[in-house]
């Protein structure tokens, strides 16, 4: 009486030294998906482990292939993690959704080998540029200009060290529509007066011609709110005593110079 031949798969020349993965697996894949879109993310430059994903098609566009071949697995570090690097695509307009990417990871084995893949959702990503934002208290004032001519407005606002005006990167003035001007927020660069803020010491100033440079509008609104941008290691937010404001009237009119003291929020 003859034994059967042993059913494929329960023996493997384990005589044989494994030389690599690819001894075992044929091929394998990982699948990242970002829930809340692609936008902000450098399409060219999603990796894993060193190697370069694919970007879909649109609709598809947030889902990002990564293909191994064996030999390629083999590279893998065999402990530890192995690294997922998404980067910024470096354009100021857009920004990464802070979401939580799925991974799906699938082995395809050689002939008479069985081998398992992983699924699950990776740690929370968002562009953390290292920028934070300080809103400053009682910084509303009444029927603003908004460009040069008329009775003018000059801001002044006051930081416990220079250190801390020289990391602000953006002053961001909010505003209700107005006379010529329409709601939104306003966003001044560093520069000179006439487009952006100045930095003095400790003093930060910008005026009604930053104001109409910056937003493109010509007339008078309603300040809501102001707020700094900053470097979040320099100046932390909520941390800063004694931030004011100040503001001062102006009216050019030749001959008629008039200039007000400063004035408190309204």
């Amino acid at each position: 009486m003859e034994l059967a031949a042993f059913p494929a798969g329960i023996e493997y020349d384990i005589g044989a030294a494994l030389a690599d993965s690819s001894d075992i697996a044929m091929s394998a894949e990982l699948v990242l998906t970002f829930p809340s879109g692609a936008v902000g993310i450098d399409e060219s430059n999603v990796d894993f482990g060193g190697l370069i994903c694919a970007q879909g098609a649109a609709p598809a566009d947030n889902v990002f292939t990564c293909a191994l071949t064996g030999l390629e697995l083999d590279i893998m570090p065999g402990i530890g993690p192995i690294p997922i690097t998404v980067d910024d695509d470096g354009n100021a307009a857009t920004f990464v959704t802070a979401q939580v990417p799925d991974a799906v990871f699938t082995v395809t084995g050689n002939p008479n080998n069985t081998v398992s893949g992983a699924s699950g959702d990776l740690a929370v990503i968002e562009l953390d540029d290292g920028l934070d934002v300080t809103a400053i208290t009682n910084s509303n004032f009444a029927w603003v200009r908004f460009g040069s001519g008329g009775t003018e407005s000059n801001f002044r606002i006051s930081l416990p060290s220079e250190a801390e005006a020289q990391a602000v990167t953006q002053v961001r003035v909010t505003i209700i529509a107005g006379n010529g001007t329409s709601a939104g927020t306003v966003t001044l660069l560093p520069g000179d007066a006439s487009s952006g803020f100045r930095v003095q010491g400790a003093t930060i100033t910008f005026n009604s011609a930053a104001l109409g440079s910056a937003s493109g509008e010509i007339g008078n609104a309603n300040i809501t709110s102001v707020a700094l941008q900053h470097d979040e290691t320099v100046l932390l937010a909520g941390t800063v005593p004694g931030l004011t404001i100040l503001r001062q009237l102006v009216n050019r009119t030749p001959g008629n110079f008039v200039a007000t003291p400063g004035l408190t929020s309204d």
